[in-house]
Formats: C-alpha cells, structure tokens, sequence
C-alpha cells in the first residue's frame, strides 16, 4: 500500500472531477444538503440509497495509476489504438469506487470469526466508527478511493475501526483524522496519509514497521483486515514481482554495461507509483542493496512459493 497524489489538494481535485463529469459537483453538494437536512445519508433513486459516485470512477483510477488503494493489484487500463477502443467503458468494470468512511451504519470489526482465524489480540483496543456512518462524506470526493472489488466488496464493506472517538458530524477528513484516530489508512491526497509509515515489506510479506503503539496496532490492524499476508494471489504476484527484479538488481551491480543499462530502465519503471506493488519492490530493491544475503533467501521462498503455492516457505519471515 502506498499514498497516491499525496499533495493533490481538494481544489486540485474538484478541478479534475469537473473535467470528467461537468456539473456532478453542484449535484453531489445538492444531495450533502439534503443529508444535512436529513441528518442521514440521502442518495439518489428509488430508495435513496445510490449516488453520482460512479460517474467520477475514472479520475481516481488515473491518478492512482489504475491500481487498487489499498492492495496495489494492478487493474484494466484502455490502452492506444484498437485496445482502447475495446476496452472503452469496459475498463472500468473492475473498479469500485469505495467510500473510506461508509456513509451508512457502520459495522464491528473483527468478528468472533476474523479473532479466531487471524489469532487477533488486539480486539479489546478497536472501536466501531460512527453509528450510522457518514452521512456528511458520502458525496464528498476526498472520501474516495478506487479498489478492487475483492478489496471493497469482500473486506472493506461498512466496517471503519478506529482507536479514538467517532465523530460522524465532522465533515473535514483531517480533523476527523485527529479525532477519530482510524486505524485503516486513506492512502490518497493531501488529507490522507502513507501507509508505508507504519507497514513495511520484508519480501513479499507485509508487517509492521513498530512493535508496540499506535503504529504497530495500525499495521497489524490493516493487514488483517485486508489479510494482505494471506492473500494467495497477492503472494504470488508480489513473488513474481521479486523473481523479476532480482536478475535487474543483480545485473545493476555486476552485469556488463549493456545490462547495467538494461537494469537501471527497469528498475527505474518499478519504482513508479503505477507499478504493481510498488511497496514490496522498493522495500525489496531497498533489502537487497543493505542485506544481500537476507535478500537472496528471500529470492529462493519466492521461488519455492511461485512453485508450490504453499505458504509455509515463508515461515522463517512470516
């Protein structure tokens, strides 16, 4: 997980929304005024439960380089050509735009269920975000963010764990931000934060930056709501991503000058916020460079894991 377009200011947003879609501003402040007057969130169609988000999809999913906020999948992009042709208006089937804060009721987390299988100890210091959800955000473009749909539909949902106390009248996200104390990260724009602050990577496997605090229970909290240590296609992917990288770290430190040259335009396109898993592969280019040796066996779990789909090679790290 990394912080995209972290200094796109709301101005700067509002812009490239009006861009895309003219007059959704002036709707989506219509249906706020609405909710303020209801006091509850009021969307749009039979049962009010809609709204215009969907509408504005494409502007997260290019300024976060068409990769999901919180796993780093990369997603559809329309290419040149005949491609874009094809995938106009398709691309945008794997993306949800996901409300950060839910602008309906608000769920508990972890269940019984996620304590038992994740082996949680840390439930006693979560608390449920506001009753009722956020009524005030749910219009509010700096309350979204592009994800998969795995991410939002089977993880994110209505759940908002915080550590702090819910304030579900407060309409700026960083006051909010200090009040609530939330324990996922929005990883987008001015108003959100980065990730990396608290998660790091040790090859593939994503853990905690801290081992006490605030910012470890973060961590530890986001990786397994989203069970980013788990996820068996998350593991082979960033897996992949390391096998690939390694012959390019290799080759920039002792390959000939053409593969030097060769190295050092890969390395430089892995590094980009449009890579895949760019966390993993920066954390991993970062390993290899100070702990060669830890890298290296990190290079043959990898390998293993890509050829047995079995987990249990990472048990050393994990």
């Amino acid at each position: 997980m990394i912080h995209h377009e972290p200094s796109l200011t709301r101005t700067q947003l509002r812009k490239r929304v009006d861009e895309e879609k003219s007059g959704w501003l002036a709707r989506a402040q219509a249906l706020t005024d609405a909710s303020i007057q209801a006091r509850k969130f009021v969307g749009t169609g039979s049962k009010k439960k809609d709204g215009v988000w969907s509408e504005i999809k494409r502007v997260f999913m290019s300024l976060q380089g068409h990769k999901c906020a919180y796993c780093e999948k990369r997603m559809p992009e329309r290419g040149k050509g005949r491609d874009g042709d094809r995938l106009e208006g398709k691309d945008k089937n794997e993306y949800d735009i996901e409300h950060y804060r839910p602008k309906n009721a608000v769920k508990a987390w972890p269940s019984r269920a996620i304590i038992k299988e994740r082996g949680i100890t840390y439930a006693d210091e979560i608390r449920r975000g506001a009753d009722g959800g956020y009524y005030l955000l749910g219009h509010d473009p700096r309350n979204y963010v592009a994800s998969c749909k795995t991410c939002n539909s089977a993880y994110k949902g209505n759940y908002f764990p915080i550590a702090g106390q819910a304030a579900r009248d407060e309409p700026d996200p960083k006051r909010l931000r200090k009040t609530e104390q939330p324990l996922l990260p929005l990883p987008f724009g001015s108003w959100g934060e980065d990730p990396t602050s608290f998660i790091r990577f040790l090859g593939p496997l994503p853990i905690p930056r801290f081992k006490t605090g605030h910012r470890h229970l973060r961590a530890a909290v986001t990786i397994d709501f989203f069970e980013l240590d788990t996820r068996a296609d998350l593991l082979f992917l960033r897996s992949m991503m390391i096998l690939l990288l390694w012959e390019q770290l290799e080759n920039a430190v002792s390959g000939t000058p053409a593969k030097k040259a060769t190295a050092a335009t890969f390395l430089a396109a892995l590094s980009k916020t449009t890579s895949p898993h760019t966390a993993c592969t920066l954390a991993f280019a970062s390993l290899h460079a100070t702990e060669h040796a830890t890298a290296d066996s990190l290079r043959s779990a990898c390998h293993a894991y890509v050829a047995s789909a079995d987990p249990s090679v990472f048990g050393a790290w994990g």
